[in-house]
């Protein structure tokens, strides 16, 4: 279908708008309004593919209300074009099946929380706007290279690629380990 579509929710509303589907395939540009800092969901029992050249933006902004709204996906997200979830005034938590970034596409991540009960695959552009990425459920992580990430709410794990390490806040390794300890 052509154009755009929007969906818009107002002050005081709190509301889920639920679709079910099989794959919801977003195949015109399409944002997600609310005009407050209540937290209105868009919610798709199923899979969300988003066609190249497509943006989904999940808050809105008039120079004045920049105001974002959840979005909840039980099944998994395919993003070949854009999704736009970082809201400057109201962030908003992402909730995802599994979660692949095709190349070409772009991420750009909400500052508060994304959640992936599946695998992480990021072939694409992921900005994560100081945003962490939570991974529950199980699959893979490929190419994510998330700059947070959070284990059952434990330390934050960083990837670079090629120096992969854990930095747990307030841990010494140098105080827990000496001597023949350390190997």
């Amino acid at each position: 279908t052509a154009g755009t579509m929007s969906i818009e929710q107002h002050s005081g509303s709190d509301k889920t708008f639920h679709i079910a589907c099989g794959t919801l395939n977003m195949k015109s540009d399409t944002y997600i309004y609310q005009n407050s800092t209540d937290t209105n969901i868009f919610k798709i029992t199923g899979d969300l593919v988003i066609d190249a050249s497509k943006t989904f933006t999940t808050f809105y902004d008039d120079g004045s209300n920049n105001y974002g709204s959840k979005v909840e996906v039980t099944g998994d997200v395919t993003l070949n074009g854009t999704l736009n979830a970082y809201s400057a005034k109201n962030a908003k938590p992402m909730d995802f099946g599994s979660f692949k970034i095709a190349s070409g596409a772009t991420y750009t991540a909400t500052s508060n929380i994304t959640t992936i009960n599946g695998g992480f695959h990021n072939h694409g552009t992921f900005t994560p706007n100081k945003g962490t990425i939570e991974m529950g459920g199980t699959g893979s992580v490929v190419n994510a290279l998330p700059p947070k990430l959070k284990i059952n709410n434990e330390g934050v794990v960083n990837f670079d690629g090629t120096n992969d390490y854990i930095n747990i806040s307030g841990f010494n390794l140098n105080t827990v380990l000496s001597g023949d300890d350390i190997t």
